[in-house]
């Protein structure tokens, strides 16, 4: 009888059966759901500077300026997003709802991957689909997939990091390195989750079988490589005004340590003390346990590498002081919860291997603590989302900055612009009214050094014009209502 922490065989990709296609099924309806969703927070105006900057981003290649947006000028200084021009298929036709829709695709291939890893692993097809399901609605994956920002290109790691799991159980070596390439294409730190994921291969093939697994060894070959040259690309990069400056942030937080791939990785090294001992206070620990539904316990040797996915928010948290300390950003949370999903995926097919060894008396009773466990688990979950963290926003309930009166307010007085305004004019807005403008020229009101000067402003009272070096006698007023106000350019 084997134990429940031993690996077992991986067997061949099943061909599709009926459960395959109920999964498919299952995906696209998660999909729509999570596109509804979403698509309802855009029109109660709850997404402001990210979802916007990156759509400009997404199609800049298409206008001859590679991954550049009119927030922050010349992006690949502060991150170097090469997957995002890929997202130009949706940004192109649909615009920033399009940025929204690939979010919804990538949930949905999340959860459809996820049931063929199971499969793969010997999961009976019912319990995979069911199993793949809830994975994609545990509280951490909500919380991160309902970004109050609405979205960021790192939202694509989860379903491309499990593809790259999938290629790598079933030891397809150029798969494996593709699908390494895509991952670490996404952002700069992303190598560090595609090695996570290879180096979680690596150990539980070794531990279950005594043997080398080759095309994850060459995946990690690979990230170690990308994070390198990611890393030059970034540094290599001008300097715009409104740029962050994470390297800069760094070297300043640790006294001029870090100014380089190499001293990172010194600094790291020598900062492990350090790092677990943020980790503690920060109760990491526990949201490991928590967020692998305590299959860490059948997994105790991954937890070295659940810290991996914790360098950023220790880096920018812990010594940086950038933006949110530690984890409270979601953003920060999308590698943590790549690896919490290949250990629950992992520890739940060997728990069930396992538990159809026993007799049925001791198998119910595995199952009755089983379901404490994981309940407990998806307790703590929230726990986390709702006060260590900020509060779940899924924007069904949440209303949004402004009123259901104030939104009619807006929609009667911007459809003017709408109408009458051209994708070529530029056009600066407060960040919560960017729905209203043509996303090709759109520009943000406190950030117009060095920017053209816009012919139409959409402005909500509450900013004052002159706070951003706007002359008021230069624009007339082509209508208003409530807060709003509607201006342009005089003489264009």
């Amino acid at each position: 009888m084997k134990a429940p922490w031993t690996f077992g065989p991986v067997g061949e990709a099943q061909r599709w059966d009926r459960w395959d296609r109920r999964a498919l099924l299952a995906a696209v309806a998660i999909g729509a759901l999570v596109f509804a969703v979403k698509l309802k927070g855009f029109f109660n105006l709850c997404y402001a500077s990210d979802l916007f900057f990156q759509t400009q981003l997404a199609q800049s290649w298409l206008k001859g300026r590679f991954l550049y947006d009119n927030c922050f000028g010349s992006h690949l200084s502060i991150h170097t997003y090469f997957f995002l021009p890929v997202l130009a298929v949706f940004t192109k036709p649909l615009g920033a709802p399009g940025l929204l829709l690939a979010l919804a695709a990538a949930v949905a291939v999340s959860s459809f991957i996820a049931h063929r890893i199971l499969r793969l692993l010997g999961v009976a097809g019912g319990v995979a689909l069911v199993s793949a399901i809830a994975l994609v609605s545990l509280p951490l994956s909500l919380w991160v997939y309902g970004d109050a920002l609405g979205f960021h290109t790192d939202l694509v790691i989860p379903p491309l990091g499990l593809g790259l799991f999938y290629a790598l159980l079933r030891g397809r070596l150029v798969l494996s390195l593709v699908m390494t390439v895509l991952v670490c294409s996404v952002k700069e730190d992303a190598p560090m989750i595609a090695g996570v994921v290879a180096a979680m291969v690596v150990v539980e093939t070794w531990l279950g079988e005594r043997r080398l697994h080759r095309p994850a060894l060459a995946s990690l070959i690979l990230t170690a490589v990308l994070f390198v040259v990611l890393f030059r690309i970034k540094q290599s990069q001008p300097h715009s005004f409104y740029m962050v400056d994470h390297i800069a942030i760094l070297k300043a937080g640790t006294g001029g340590a870090v100014h380089g791939p190499g001293s990172l990785l010194a600094f790291i090294v020598r900062g492990v003390p350090a790092w677990f001992a943020y980790s503690f206070r920060q109760l990491w620990p526990l949201l490991f346990l928590t967020a692998t539904l305590g299959f860490l316990l059948v997994r105790p040797w991954f937890a070295p590498l659940g810290f991996v996915t914790t360098i950023v928010p220790w880096l920018l948290g812990g010594i940086g002081k950038l933006q949110l300390e530690g984890l409270n950003w979601s953003n920060r949370c999308i590698a943590l919860m790549l690896f919490a999903w290949c250990v629950i995926l992992l520890g739940f097919a060997s728990v069930l291997r396992w538990a159809a060894t026993l007799d049925p008396q001791r198998r119910r009773t595995v199952a009755r603590v089983a379901g404490v466990v994981v309940f407990g688990c998806i307790i703590g979950q929230l726990h986390f989302a709702t006060s260590g963290w900020e509060p779940l926003e899924f924007n069904i309930v949440r209303p949004g900055p402004y009123s259901a009166a104030e939104r009619r307010q807006a929609d009667a007085l911007f459809a003017t612009y709408r109408r009458e305004g051209r994708p070529e004019e530029p056009v600066a807005t407060t960040p919560p009214l960017f729905r209203y403008a043509h996303d090709r020229n759109l520009y943000w009101l406190d950030r117009l050094q060095g920017r053209p000067r816009p012919v139409w402003i959409l402005q909500d009272n509450g900013w004052k014009l002159s706070d951003f070096g706007i002359r008021p006698d230069e624009y007339s007023v082509v209508g208003s209502s409530g807060r709003f106000v509607l201006l342009k350019r005089a003489g264009s």
